[in-house]
């Protein structure tokens, strides 16, 4: 599918340098870009590839836009404008291509409520009591619990697991082999004759997901115990993340690959969590707090700001040293 230039900046409120008219169909880097591509320039040590490239056009900034010559599109976040325009490029190949449709194979509750222009891909599993919303996709081999509401233009990829009552907003993406709404971490110890035992306590609350949500793949979100566990609108999470049951995590918070947040933590908004970090669970995190990859968050942060607690690589002989030095205080 092509879209003109003219197109491609009204997306991004971009301004053109050169034709509005050319047509392009597909955005790729500088050194690979033909004609009917654009292309992204935003740091000066491609210049060598942008002085070769064959793209038709290239998206960059007004501080490198004399640079180049050809057809431009100048914006201030560059990176931000590139997002848009794939965006649009997909949005017209989505269009074109996709047509609603509930595979043969699917097993779909005759108590579920599909809105207009549903997708059901072969293999999946609708429950009882389910309402999907206009324009969701629901990928081959997911299964959709009893109960569960997805809103409007969400799409659930292959494999995806959704326990029964968990709620998801409009214009969500949920990756392939996350599983939402599965049993929290929570069990009683006792014991009897033949010595200690653990006891499973219900969880009986959900998973409530806001609106414009992006989950990684294979990323598992437990149900609460007796309060939901609630992802608000606009969160990213990577992939290989857990989070446990009855955590909150404010609107536009970003969690990177192999996070881990035990139980009842709440993270506030606009926070910013690196990969492989740990919060402990009962702990509060402010607003726009930034934690850097692999800290170890055992207390509450009150202050928003930036927050580490990683060691990085050492030879072997230094961190035995440091840690020596550690101990002796």
């Amino acid at each position: 599918m092509k879209l003109t230039l003219a197109q491609l900046a009204a997306c991004c409120e971009g301004e053109i340098v050169g034709s509005n008219d050319i047509t392009l169909d597909g955005v790729s880097n500088l050194s690979f870009a033909d004609k009917e591509k654009i292309s992204f320039y935003s740091d000066k040590k491609y210049a060598d590839d942008l002085a070769h490239t064959r793209a038709g056009a290239v998206i960059t900034s007004p501080s490198l836009a004399d640079h180049y010559s050809g057809n431009k599109i100048i914006v201030a976040n560059p990176l931000l404008a590139l997002a848009r325009i794939i965006t649009a490029f997909q949005a017209q190949t989505l269009n074109a291509e996709c047509v609603a449709e509930l595979s043969a194979s699917a097993s779909i509750a005759s108590g579920a409520n599909l809105g207009d222009s549903v997708s059901v891909g072969a293999n999946a599993v609708i429950g009882h009591n389910t309402l999907l919303g206009n324009n969701v996709s629901i990928g081959s081999g997911a299964v959709i619990g009893t109960g569960v509401s997805i809103g409007e233009n969400t799409r659930i990829d292959a494999n995806v697991t959704i326990y029964d009552g968990c709620q998801l907003g409009s214009r969500c993406h949920v990756s392939a082999g996350t599983v939402i709404g599965s049993d929290g971490f929570g069990f009683a110890e006792t014991s009897n004759e033949q010595g200690p035992e653990w006891v499973a306590v219900p969880q009986i609350a959900s998973v409530v997901i806001g609106d414009g949500v992006h989950i990684g793949a294979n990323t598992s979100i437990d149900r609460g115990s007796l309060e939901d566990t609630v992802i608000g609108d606009g969160v990213i999470i990577d992939n290989l993340v857990q989070i446990a049951h009855n955590v909150t995590i404010g609107r536009h918070t970003a969690i990177a690959g192999c996070a881990g947040i035990a139980g009842s933590a709440h993270i506030g908004q606009r926070c910013k969590i690196g990969g492989r970090a740990s919060i402990l669970g009962h702990i509060d995190i402010c607003d726009d707090v930034i934690v850097f990859a692999d800290s170890y968050v055992t207390k509450s942060i009150a202050v928003p700001g930036i927050y580490s607690a990683a060691l990085p690589a050492m030879p072997i002989r230094q961190w035995q040293k440091l840690v020596a030095r550690l101990r002796r205080g």
